[in-house]
């Protein structure tokens, strides 16, 4: 536990950003990316930190690497309790250009956000959003991301869908040639 009210630092910049399958990040232009500034309590930006009794006690998390959509939707979610997250874009490719709201935050960014943050509420709501965003089109593009192999609910997830839709022609057809790599070169790292 810390003291919320004193003085911490943040550590890194955006330049040390290293998650690069996070969705809302590739919408931010670099000076988006750079006016970001986190103050040190005093309305101004400069001097000590109000002082404010009693102290307030606290956990501060800095997650790192999280995209400016991601948190501002995270910030939404903790003020209301209430999220609404962007069609995956495996889903959004098979609709052939239909768009969606570009504020929303990506279910699998928020997901890992939620993680990372330890929100279990937040993190079930988005792998819900997940699993209603898969489709017999885009289920093996989701099975074969690097964010579902980081994720062991999702890929369970991912997974009972496959196995559920398996006799659906565009599944085995999809899914085959894969089966049989598998079964030439072994399982995966």
């Amino acid at each position: 536990m810390v003291d919320l009210d004193g003085e911490w630092e943040v550590e890194g910049s955006v330049d040390d950003y290293d998650y690069h399958e996070d969705s809302d990040l590739e919408e931010l232009e670099e000076e988006e990316m750079n006016t970001l500034h986190l103050g040190n309590g005093h309305p101004d930006g400069e001097g000590e930190p109000p002082m404010i009794s009693p102290r307030r006690m606290g956990r501060i998390c800095q997650p790192k690497n999280i995209a400016y959509k991601t948190f501002k939707g995270l910030l939404g979610y903790l003020y209301t309790e209430e999220i609404t997250l962007a069609p995956l874009k495996s889903t959004q490719i098979t609709r052939k250009g239909k768009g969606t709201a570009s504020d929303l935050s990506s279910p699998k960014s928020m997901y890992r956000l939620a993680d990372m943050i330890d929100l279990p509420t937040l993190k079930k709501t988005c792998l819900e959003a997940i699993r209603s965003g898969l489709t017999t089109d885009n289920i093996y593009t989701e099975l074969c991301s690097k964010f579902t192999s980081f994720h062991p609910e999702v890929l369970e997830a991912e997974l009972g869908f496959a196995v559920d839709h398996w006799a659906e022609t565009e599944t085995q057809r999809t899914f085959l040639p894969v089966l049989v790599l598998v079964q030439l070169l072994g399982p995966l790292p």
